[in-house]
């Protein structure tokens, strides 16, 4: 009786996932090493001395987007309401000759009144010592990202962006967190790349013909599948939770997902006790043909922005004929491409990610009749951005995340196509 007080009183102090997600943002292992100047972090959280609801009001803007910008609200809330440091700038847009050249995560002072300036990111990666479309062996789930060319851009672009039009700025940080997820059958990786952390957390990744393993290696256990943003801190939840599958019930969810997508999905593994679910493994399930995804003939979404895939490998999309949503980068606005990406009958969506459009890229996606709907994600556009979109016609839906245009270019371009939904984050 003893102990199933214990685990009610754990439970009961502990159910709030968004207290959780706080708690594991800021004291969780780092996934990079860091030097003792720039590491240090609090052990523990008294999560008892937050205001939930203040919380969940400052999380708003952020928890219906990418998993990356929920997690830099939970930094940003720490800093400024917990530790109650003044922040001097969020989303701090560097400019180079009238140009927009980067952007600043975020500055501050902190207690001793030092500028400092924080790169925050939270990443997974797949360990996959085969050779593979990305060329690494720690790859995103999605197989358009790695561990090395994150670690580039933070190092070698964004974090020397304030030495050069921040001199004030006494101290810099990439405050990264996250999780490499292993096969069983491989072993960990002998030689870790430069700046991962041999102490990461760490998880399992499976194909999906491999599902029963989850059973053998840990027993009879209950699953829970995690949406985005929701990756973050270890599952807990009653054994009564609606959300929990069996085995038999994962395993028909995600072959009838596997079936229509090729996005890998990440689980809990969860054992009971004492009407308690706890959180055992953690593991991505990708299909069978990953991370060779060309090769599904029933993938709806693809990215291959910032891959080593080049423009003339494109006519391998041509096999993929149900092709909804592609994210790619400025290489592939060539005629060449332009000419493959009308041969897909259901493309309608194409997202920008990470990198710099000029007038030229845009005036070339008018030649995309049946492509409705444009997403720009940490874009550098140009300044006739504004009058270069108001010519797509077509376009349905135009949004942009982290980008060089204001406020006002935003409701310009509503005013020029009425019957389009433009929408800007962060909207201020």
């Amino acid at each position: 009786m003893k102990q199933q007080s214990i685990d009610q009183n754990e439970y009961k102090a502990n159910r709030e996932r968004v207290l959780r997600d706080l708690n594991w943002a800021i004291t969780s292992v780092s996934l990079i090493s860091e030097s003792p100047e720039t590491a240090e972090q609090p052990e523990t959280l008294d999560l008892t001395l937050i205001n939930k609801s203040h919380l969940t009001e400052f999380l708003a803007p952020y928890n219906h987007f990418r998993i990356g910008q929920y997690y830099e609200g939970l930094v940003l809330y720490w800093l400024e309401h917990i530790r109650r440091l003044k922040i001097i700038a969020r989303h701090q847009q560097v400019f180079e000759d009238s140009r927009t050249v980067g952007e600043i995560d975020v500055l501050f002072e902190d207690e001793a009144g030092v500028l400092t300036h924080w790169e925050i990111a939270v990443k997974f990666y797949l360990y996959y010592p085969e050779v593979n479309p990305v060329d690494s062996h720690f790859i995103g789930p999605n197989v358009k990202d790695s561990f090395e060319r994150k670690m580039r851009r933070l190092f070698e672009y964004q974090l020397p962006l304030s030495q050069t039009h921040f001199p004030d700025v006494r101290c810099r940080r990439a405050f990264v967190k996250g999780m490499i997820f292993y096969h069983p059958d491989q072993s960990s990786s002998a030689q870790l790349p430069e700046k991962l952390s041999s102490t990461h957390p760490r998880g399992t990744w499976l194909h999906l013909s491999e599902l029963s393993r989850l059973t053998k290696q840990h027993g009879e256990l209950l699953f829970l599948i995690r949406e985005k943003p929701d990756w973050l801190s270890a599952a807990l939840c009653s054994e009564t939770d609606t959300r929990l599958f069996s085995f038999a019930e994962l395993q028909q969810q995600l072959e009838t997902h596997f079936q229509d997508e090729h996005r890998p999905i990440l689980v809990s593994a969860l054992n009971c006790a004492q009407s308690i679910c706890r959180e055992v493994d953690r593991v991505f399930i990708v299909s069978d043909s990953w991370p060779q995804i060309l090769n599904c003939k029933s993938l709806s979404k693809l990215g291959i922005a910032n891959t080593q895939l080049s423009p003339a490998g494109l006519e391998n999309l041509k096999s993929v004929p149900r092709l909804y949503s592609l994210t790619i980068d400025g290489r592939f606005l060539t005629e060449e491409c332009l000419e493959v990406f009308n041969t897909l009958p259901e493309l309608k969506s194409l997202i920008f990610t990470e990198c710099q459009l000029d007038q030229k890229h845009l005036e070339r996606l008018k030649q995309l009749r049946h492509i409705a709907e444009f997403r720009f994600d940490s874009v550098s556009l140009p300044e006739s951005a504004v009058e270069d979109l108001g010519n797509l016609a077509q376009a349905t839906s135009l949004g942009f995340y982290e980008t060089n245009l204001s406020r006002q270019d935003v409701v310009r371009l509503q005013k020029t196509l009425p019957q389009c939904n433009v929408y800007r984050f962060p909207n201020d």
